[in-house]
C-alpha cells in the first residue's frame, strides 16, 4: 500500500452512518471519510450495509460497513478506494480488507456502548431512504414484515424533500389517514372511518381528544427522525381508545460524530422559515453527546389580514454511564402566535357563496396563542443473555388563549341569499386552555430458547395522567351586516368580558400492565400472543357560578383485559401472509337520564395482509384487508330528549368498518424512492333504534362522513447515481373521492379531487444543495374542511412556492 494511502487509512475520523441500501451507504461513507468511492453498480445492486458509529479510521469503518456483503476494498490512491468483489480463501471463506476493532483510538473518543437510539436500524437520518429497515412502535425493533398489521413510516427524508413541517402536514401524507383543519393550527386525524385519540412519543402514549389539540399545536418537525404509522388499534400498548390508528413520533437522538445541518427557506405569500440543527460529542471519550435543534417561521396565509410566528427548539442529552447502561434526558419548547380560521358560511340549502379563497371573515385582531413545553428522560440497562430493560418518562404541558369574532350565518340555516345578511360580534374568547399529561412505560424484553428456536417476551407497565381544563368567557352579538361588505377592521380589540360562561376542569388516569410473547415454532411461522390489563378513570366538575355549569361527573373502568393475537407466516424469503386480532375498548362521555355513565365502548379489529420486502430491505410493500366492530356507542336517548339544553345518551349504538390498504414505500427502481398508498373504506351504523325499535335513519347510513371512500397518495423522488448525479427531481399525487357533512337543513358535499406536487433539487456542493417545491400545481379549488352551514368551513390552499437552501456539514 502507498505511504500516502497508508497514512489517510489511519486518520480517525467520526462516522454515523445508519443500516441502508449499500448504494446509499457508500455515497454517505465517502461524504464522510472526504475520500472517493468508485464502484460498479452491480457489485451494489441489492446489497444493504451494516450501521457504523463512533470514531474510527476510514479503512475500519469501510469494512464494517462491507460486513456480509461480499465485497472488499483497496486504496487507489489517497483519496480513492475502489470496491471489489472479496477472493475467497480455500475453505470457501470470505476474504475482506483488514479490520482493526480498537474500542478507542489515540484520541480516546469510544462508538458508544450501542444501546443509543442513534445506532438503532429504525433510525432514517441520513439514510436518504423513504422506508426505514426497522420501527420501534411495538417496543423492540422489528421490521416491517415481521408486524401482523398494517404500517408505515414516514422517513426524515421524506419530511425533507417535501417540505413536511408539522405533524399536520405529515399525516396529510400518511397513508390510510385523513386530516380535518380546525383553522391554522389545530386539526383532527382519522384513519378507517375513526378519529385517533391519542398519539405515542417514542412509544409513550399522550392523549389527543378535542381537549388536547385545543391546548397543543401541531408539534414541529424539526424535533423528530420520523413518523411511525400502525394502523388499526394498539390496545396492547396504547390501552383504551379509537381502533383508528397509532402515530408514533420518533425524537431524534445526538449522533456519535460533530454534524451540523441548517436550511433557510422562502415561499409564497411571505413564507420564511430557518431551522438549524447541531449533535455530537461534548466529552473526549464521546461517552456525553449533545443535540440542540430549532426552528423558526413567519408567513402570511393565503387567505387576508392574518399573520403568523412559530418557533421550535429541541435539546437532548445523552450519556454511556456504564458499558451497559444508558440514561438521556430532553425537553422543547415551541411557541405560535397565529390566526383563527377563514370562518366561510354558505347560502341557506348548504349552496357555495363563491367567494374567492382569499376571503377573510374574521376580525384583524383575532388570535388563538400556544405556549407549549415538553420534556422527557430514559434509561436504558442492558442485562445478560440479550435482555434490555427500559423506563421512559414524558412531560406534556400546553396552553393556549384565543379570541377574536367575525362575521357568520346561521348555524343550520346559512346566508339568506336575497339578503346576504350575516351576524358579526365577539366570540366566546378561551382563556387557560391547558392540558398537562404525564406518561411512564418501564419495561423489559429478551430472547429465550424454546423448541430449539429463539422466541421473544416483552413484558411492561404504563401509567399516564391528565389534568386540564379552560375558562370560556362570554361573547356578544354586536349586530347585522352584508358579507359581502364585511371589513374586518370594523372594532378594534375591546377589554375581555370578565363574565365567565363555562369553565370546566378535569383528569384522567389510565394504567396498565401488559406482556408480549412473539414465537417461532416452527421454520417460517411466527406468533405473537399478548394481553393488556387495563384501569382507567375520568373527573371533571364545572364552576358553580359560570352560566353553564354541569356540576360534576365521574367514571371509571377497572380490570380491563384486552387480548392480542397474530401470526406471520413466510411464503418466501421476501413474502409473508399475515393476520391479527385485537379487542377494542373506549370509555366514553355522555349524560344518561340516571345520571350513570355509559358503557364503555367495546368491539374487535381482524385484519388479513399480505407483505414484502425486497432488495434486502430496501423496498416495503403491503396489501391489508380489515374489519372492524363497535358496539355500546352513544346514541340519543330516544324516550329523554334534551331539557334545558341538557342531552341525554343511551349505549346502543353498532358500527362496522371494513376495507383495503396499499402501502409501498422505498427503492422501487435504482435511484428512485416512492412512498405511495391506496385505502378504500367502507363505513356504517349497523344498529340504530327509536324508542319503538325501528331503525332510525342514521342505520345504514355512513358514520363518519368526513372519510372518503378512496384515498391515494403518492410521491416519488428521483436522482441518478451516474450523470447528472447533482440534479434531482420528484413529484406527487393525492387524490381522494367526495365527503359530506349533513347538517339536517342542508348537506354540505365536497366532490372527488386530486392535488399535484412537483420537486426539482440540486446539488451545489457535497455540503450544499438547493431545491424548489410546488404543491397544488393546477391550482385545484376545494374544501378542505366543513363546519356548519353558517360558517367555520375551510377553502384548501391554492398553488403555492417554496424554495430551500439546505445544508449538511
Amino acid at each position: 500500500m502507498p505511504a500516502h494511502a497508508q497514512r489517510s487509512e489511519n486518520e480517525a475520523r467520526n462516522f454515523e452512518i445508519p443500516a441502508q441500501t449499500l448504494r446509499s451507504a457508500i455515497t454517505e461513507y465517502g461524504r464522510q471519510a472526504g475520500v472517493q468511492v468508485t464502484a460498479g453498480t452491480s457489485l451494489l445492486e441489492g446489497k444493504r450495509s451494516s450501521a457504523i458509529s463512533g470514531r474510527l479510521s476510514p479503512a475500519e469503518a469501510l469494512s464494517r460497513l462491507l460486513a456480509g456483503t461480499g465485497l472488499t476494498w483497496r486504496w487507489i490512491d489517497r483519496n480513492t478506494v475502489a470496491m471489489e468483489v472479496a477472493p475467497r480463501v480455500s475453505d470457501g471463506a470470505i476474504q475482506l480488507g483488514s479490520v482493526r476493532v480498537e474500542g478507542a483510538n489515540a484520541s480516546g473518543v469510544r462508538s458508544g456502548n450501542g444501546l443509543s437510539a442513534s445506532n438503532s436500524p429504525a433510525r432514517t437520518e441520513g439514510t436518504g431512504s423513504y422506508t426505514s429497515s426497522a420501527l420501534t412502535i411495538g417496543k423492540s425493533e422489528q421490521s416491517l414484515r415481521d408486524v401482523p398489521q398494517s404500517v408505515s413510516v414516514i422517513t426524515r427524508q421524506r419530511l425533507e424533500d417535501q417540505n413536511l413541517r408539522t405533524l399536520t402536514e405529515a399525516l396529510g401524507q400518511a397513508t390510510g389517514i385523513s386530516v380535518t383543519s380546525f383553522d391554522a393550527n389545530r386539526a383532527s386525524y382519522s384513519s378507517r372511518g375513526f378519529e385517533i385519540d391519542s398519539l405515542l412519543v417514542d412509544g409513550v402514549p399522550i392523549n389527543n381528544g378535542n381537549d388536547d389539540v385545543n391546548a397543543t399545536a401541531s408539534p414541529d418537525m424539526i424535533m423528530y427522525d420520523r413518523v411511525e404509522v400502525l394502523r388499526g388499534p394498539n390496545g396492547l400498548f396504547q390501552g383504551a381508545g379509537n381502533p383508528a390508528a397509532s402515530i408514533n413520533l420518533v425524537r431524534k437522538r445526538p449522533l456519535a460524530n460533530t454534524s451540523l445541518s441548517a436550511a433557510i427557506s422562502a415561499g409564497s405569500w411571505n413564507n420564511y422559515r430557518g431551522e438549524i440543527d447541531i449533535t455530537g460529542p461534548i466529552s473526549k471519550d464521546g461517552r456525553l453527546r449533545a443535540r440542540l435543534a430549532g426552528a423558526y417561521q413567519e408567513n402570511d396565509y393565503f387567505y387576508d389580514v392574518v399573520h403568523q410566528k412559530r418557533s421550535a427548539i429541541y435539546g437532548v442529552v445523552e450519556s454511556d454511564l456504564t458499558p451497559d447502561t444508558l440514561i438521556s434526558i430532553g425537553g422543547a419548547y415551541q411557541w405560535l402566535d397565529g390566526p383563527s380560521g377563514q370562518n366561510i358560511p354558505f347560502y341557506s340549502g348548504g349552496i357555495d357563496i363563491g367567494l374567492p379563497r382569499s376571503t377573510y371573515l374574521g376580525l384583524a385582531w383575532t388570535y388563538y396563542n400556544f405556549r407549549n413545553r415538553y420534556a422527557f428522560a430514559e434509561v436504558k440497562q442492558r442485562l445478560s443473555g440479550e435482555w434490555k430493560i427500559t423506563a421512559l418518562a414524558n412531560y406534556t404541558r400546553g396552553l393556549s388563549n384565543s379570541n377574536g369574532g367575525g362575521i357568520s350565518g346561521d348555524v343550520r340555516l346559512g346566508i339568506d341569499p336575497q339578503t346576504a345578511l350575516g351576524n358579526w360580534g365577539v366570540s366566546t374568547p378561551m382563556r387557560d386552555y391547558r392540558s398537562l399529561q404525564l406518561g411512564f412505560d418501564v419495561f423489559a424484553n429478551g430472547p429465550f430458547m424454546l423448541f430449539g428456536r429463539k422466541q421473544e417476551l416483552i413484558f411492561g407497565a404504563t401509567t399516564r395522567t391528565q389534568r386540564g381544563g379552560y375558562n370560556m368567557l362570554s361573547g356578544r352579538r354586536i349586530g347585522t351586516m352584508n358579507i359581502f361588505d364585511w371589513n374586518p377592521y370594523i372594532i378594534e380589540e375591546p377589554p375581555l368580558n370578565t363574565a365567565i360562561f363555562m369553565a370546566p376542569v378535569y383528569s384522567s388516569k389510565q394504567s396498565g400492565i401488559y406482556g408480549s410473547l412473539r414465537m417461532n415454532p416452527v421454520a417460517r411461522l411466527k406468533l405473537i400472543l399478548g394481553s393488556r390489563v387495563s384501569w382507567w378513570k375520568r373527573e371533571s366538575r364545572y364552576n358553580p357560578d359560570a352560566v353553564w355549569a354541569f356540576g360534576s361527573s365521574s367514571q371509571r373502568e377497572s380490570d380491563v383485559v384486552t387480548p392480542y393475537a397474530g401470526a406471520t407466516y413466510d411464503l418466501t424469503e421476501t413474502l409473508s401472509l399475515y393476520a391479527s386480532y385485537s379487542d377494542v375498548f373506549q370509555p366514553q362521555d355522555g349524560l344518561t337520564w340516571d345520571g350513570g355513565g355509559l358503557k364503555p365502548i367495546v368491539g374487535s379489529n381482524y385484519e388479513l395482509g399480505i407483505k414484502g420486502a425486497f432488495f434486502e430491505g430496501a423496498l416495503n410493500a403491503s396489501l391489508a384487508f380489515y374489519k372492524i366492530l363497535q358496539r355500546n356507542r352513544a346514541i340519543p336517548d330516544p324516550e329523554h330528549p334534551c331539557v334545558n339544553g341538557f342531552c341525554f345518551s343511551i349505549s346502543g349504538g353498532e358500527v362496522r368498518s371494513q376495507g383495503i390498504e396499499f402501502d409501498i414505500s422505498g427503492e422501487l427502481v435504482q435511484d428512485l424512492q416512492i412512498a405511495a398508498g391506496y385505502t378504500y373504506n367502507d363505513n356504517e351504523y349497523t344498529h340504530d333504534r327509536d324508542s319503538s325499535g325501528d331503525p332510525t335513519k342514521r342505520e345504514g347510513s355512513i358514520f363518519h362522513t368526513g372519510t372518503p371512500r378512496h384515498l391515494i397518495k403518492l410521491w416519488a423522488t428521483y436522482q441518478p447515481q451516474a450523470r447528472l448525479n447533482r440534479l434531482s427531481v420528484g413529484g406527487g399525487l393525492n387524490y381522494q373521492s367526495s365527503f359530506f357533512s349533513d347538517w339536517g337543513t342542508a348537506i354540505l358535499r365536497q366532490g372527488g379531487y386530486a392535488l399535484v406536487s412537483l420537486r426539482a433539487g440540486y446539488k451545489l456542493s457535497d455540503s450544499l444543495s438547493l431545491s424548489a417545491n410546488v404543491d397544488n400545481l393546477l391550482d385545484k379549488r376545494y374544501w378542505a374542511k366543513f363546519g356548519n352551514v353558517g360558517g367555520s368551513n375551510q377553502y384548501g390552499q391554492p398553488r403555492s412556492f417554496t424554495v430551500t437552501l439546505r445544508g449538511n456539514f
